[in-house]
């Protein structure tokens, strides 16, 4: 058997689990969030579907924004009245 990784639930963090309904006869494979319910799309395979769920943004910090020291101490400046 193969092994099936699936990420935490990308809006809480809850364990995932390999759901099915059945359409017209067919099992359609989905995955589903134990904790929240957020579910993956239902789509043809079950590989489609754990890709589906697997697949995330960016890491943060490809898109983090520097700001340098000098610029956040002149925010914190108080304003002149």
């Amino acid at each position: 058997m193969t092994e099936i990784n699936l990420l935490p639930c990308p809006f809480c963090g809850g364990e995932a689990t390999i759901s099915d309904c059945i359409n017209w006869g067919k099992h359609i494979p989905y995955i589903e969030c134990l904790q929240c319910a957020a579910s993956s799309n239902m789509a043809g395979t079950l590989e489609e579907v754990i890709e589906f769920w697997n697949r995330r943004c960016l890491p943060e910090d490809v898109y983090t924004i520097k700001i340098p020291k000098e610029v956040i101490e002149e925010w914190n400046e108080p304003l002149d009245e």
